[in-house]
């Protein structure tokens, strides 16, 4: 009897075991889900609302897409935490997170509210397998599904609370933390004290790159002084300097450039600082270009792919970019690993008539072939919009392209 006893009571002891372990690793589960969801909300709340709204009040129609704010390609590793982050024309910014189980896709739709001041709320969201207290521990109140962009069925409106459930931070963590405040005396203290301020956590975020995300101008001088300002990101793939790049932020690469950043590092998942600029040719840009040719980025630097920053501005129809490229030496006949040309691409560009005009002007060979054997004129025989192509052609058999 008494053995039965003991027996009963281990094997409750064990179910008892087993169930805390689940219900921790349960709870661990949808602690580090309710983090993802809190950042998500933060991008929408801090950097595609403002952008939005000032683009609308600008131009009174709403933006096409990320890269009309300005801001990063909707699956950019710069969106840390999140595998997409893609604004659509309505106002709606749509977040992808990873999953372990492939017949799921966490997803969050934050919706942009135009009308009155946004960041007071109400808010409208969407949530597809994210789980309602995930939800709700950020104090959101979703629909329950997601399926197609500008859905018509608003969510219930809900104050936003970002909040996260507690966590026992690491070392690195409260690194994190004081970059995250900008306050360069905790670091210093932590350094002075033999702290590691260098050291990524456990999701692979280092402080150098996150003062450089965050812009944190008090925290980067510390940091670069302590740490190799060249270091990649786990988390991201990216060096420091290549995230200051991507958000066009002046102070923060002049600093990084000063403390010894390379302006055309490459690695596995990211190209160099000086393309993830973009091809924008406004005032903050040019200040950075300019900044990393006097730390040696050559006008023709060279991308994973073998394009040219000439290259890339002719594809997007940048005149401005194109003119200033050329008379600070740009080569014009250089080929990519397609073997296609500056030419090329302002042929195939749906704005690049205007650039292609320019090339032209400066000399550009009319008849290289790609690796397909084919010139810019078989390249503009091809252009769907009829209107387009009878444009295209003209200006290159005009210019003596055979």
């Amino acid at each position: 009897m008494r053995q039965n006893i003991r027996w009963a009571i281990l094997a409750a002891v064990l179910v008892a075991a087993l169930w805390a372990t689940w219900q921790y690793a349960s709870w661990e589960r949808d602690r580090r889900q309710a983090a993802l969801v809190a950042r998500a909300v933060k991008y929408a709340v801090e950097q595609f609302g403002p952008a939005y709204l000032d683009f609308l009040d600008k131009n009174r129609h709403p933006p096409r897409d990320n890269m009309e704010l300005h801001l990063p390609p909707p699956r950019d590793s710069l969106w840390v935490g999140v595998s997409r982050a893609e604004l659509y024309p309505n106002g709606d910014v749509f977040f992808d997170f990873n999953s372990a189980d492939p017949s799921r896709t966490p997803q969050l739709v934050w919706h942009i509210n135009a009308r009155g001041n946004y960041t007071a709320g109400p808010h409208l969201c969407g949530a597809r397998d994210i789980p309602a207290k995930v939800l709700q521990w950020n104090g959101l109140l979703c629909d329950a599904d997601v399926t197609v962009p500008a859905r018509d069925a608003p969510a219930p409106a809900t104050e936003l609370t970002v909040t996260v459930p507690p966590q026992v931070a690491s070392p690195a963590d409260e690194v994190l933390d004081a970059v995250r405040r900008d306050d360069a005396v905790q670091l210093d203290r932590m350094h002075k004290a033999g702290r590691d301020i260098c050291a990524a956590n456990s999701q692979g975020v280092t402080p150098v790159a996150e003062a450089a995300r965050s812009s944190q101008p008090k925290s980067i001088p510390v940091l670069v002084a302590a740490c190799d300002v060249n270091i990649v990101e786990p988390f991201s793939g990216r060096t420091p300097l290549m995230i200051a790049s991507a958000a066009r932020d002046v102070d923060i690469v002049r600093a990084l450039l000063m403390a010894g950043a390379n302006p055309v590092q490459m690695t596995q998942k990211s190209d160099s600082a000086w393309f993830l600029l973009g091809t924008s040719s406004d005032d903050n840009s040019q200040q950075i270009r300019n900044m990393m040719q006097v730390k040696g980025a050559a006008v023709d630097t060279l991308a994973a792919d073998r394009s040219t920053l000439l290259m890339r501005a002719a594809a997007a129809g940048n005149v401005e970019l194109a003119t200033w490229l050329l008379q600070v030496g740009a080569r014009i006949d250089l080929q990519d690993q397609a073997g296609r040309s500056a030419l090329m691409y302002a042929t195939l560009s749906p704005t690049g008539e205007a650039t292609l005009q320019l090339l032209i002007v400066k000399k550009a060979q009319l008849n290289l072939a790609d690796r397909d054997g084919k010139t810019a004129l078989s390249l503009a025989q091809g252009i769907e919009d009829q209107g387009r192509q009878a444009r295209v052609l003209d200006i290159l058999r005009s210019a003596g392209a055979t």
